[in-house]
């Protein structure tokens, strides 16, 4: 995977130093003050490490953890600090207290082990979204209407991507006043039929209970354009200004000559998708990165089949291709030279 990007908030500088130059593997970017480190909140961050008391910035770690919160709800927080209490304070299933003199291997490992499972289950669910307005579940290649109780279940799954969730749990969601004895295991049976063809498993740990994860088996990417194309005879579309993309009327418009423009008209997920591989502030994005600014309702089933199919329309009615990264599954969108 991509270097894991870290977001680090503490007042000492000798912590600062620390993380900075101990922590193998992970980019760290420190800030000294709440503050600062709030303005830079919107950046791609892969987590955080947050001290409680940040002294000058008149807000106390568990309140910078709550405003983080609001931001990004599904990036892991890791608690740093002599105050047991804090940890205390905070019920969230994806923040980890350690204590002060945590050992940087130790603290290293934990990161990674949590970024990366992070990002197997992100991708492990995409195509699988449940609507539970109209008590349907939307897979890859089907959707299906279910009852309630199996949506609940489902939904549950996917938004706990680090550890099973226990029967009890799992009963009380479904009906949280009177939770029914057995009703879990016969969900569970049924789940694991409807996703029998899909890219996740459902398992049964005894005395843990229910959990979503990706196959075990290497999944075929489905990215792989028959030419490959070498990345030293592309250039960014970021520092080119002959793209325009018209988001009204769905229209990308690119510049071949001095009096020749080239049209493309797309889909609507197609221009999302375009748009927001044309405003990242790097060159190559991940799914998840990229499907960041698209509203969930918009969202494609499979994003990774319409980059295919939108690459196969670049490619033939623009200057422009997505080129795909197939060492860290991250995809960019580059201008192909002599065109």
């Amino acid at each position: 995977m991509a270097e894991i990007k870290l977001m680090v908030i503490d007042d000492q500088e000798e912590y600062l130093e620390k993380y900075s130059s101990e922590l193998e593997g992970i980019s760290v970017s420190t800030f000294k003050n709440a503050s600062s480190a709030l303005e830079n909140l919107e950046y791609l961050w892969d987590g955080f490490i947050l001290d409680y008391h940040i002294d000058g910035s008149g807000l106390k770690g568990d309140e910078v953890h709550a405003l983080i919160r609001k931001i990004h709800k599904e990036l892991p927080i890791f608690l740093i600090s002599s105050e047991e209490k804090f940890a205390q304070k905070i019920k969230d299933p994806l923040t980890f207290y350690l204590p002060k003199n945590v050992d940087s291997k130790k603290l290293s490992n934990l990161i990674k082990k949590v970024v990366i499972k992070k990002e197997q289950s992100l991708s492990a669910f995409e195509g699988i979204w449940v609507d539970m307005k109209e008590n349907s579940i939307h897979l890859s290649s089907r959707s299906i209407k279910v009852e309630r109780p199996y949506c609940i279940v489902l939904n549950e799954l996917i938004k706990s991507p680090y550890n099973p969730i226990n029967d009890l749990k799992l009963a009380r969601c479904i009906d949280k006043d009177d939770p029914k004895k057995g009703i879990i295991r016969g969900i569970f049976r049924e789940l694991k039929e409807i996703l029998v063809d899909e890219n996740v498993e459902l398992l049964y740990e005894r005395g843990l209970g229910l959990e979503l994860r990706r196959k075990s088996q290497t999944s075929v990417d489905i990215f792989r354009p028959k030419k490959k194309y070498n990345p030293t005879d592309l250039t960014s579309v970021i520092t080119f200004f002959d793209v325009n993309l018209d988001m009204d009327n769905f229209v990308l418009q690119t510049l071949v000559s001095k009096d020749n423009t080239k049209e493309v008209e797309l889909e609507e997920i197609e221009a999302l998708l375009l748009k927001s591989l044309m405003e990242t502030p790097k060159e190559f994005m991940s799914l998840r990165q990229i499907l960041r600014p698209i509203p969930e309702d918009k969202r494609p089933l499979v994003p990774g089949k319409r980059l295919v199919e939108l690459n196969k329309k670049l490619k033939v009615n623009s200057t422009i291709i997505i080129h795909y990264n197939s060492a860290n599954k991250e995809y960019g969108l580059f201008k192909q030279k002599g065109k």
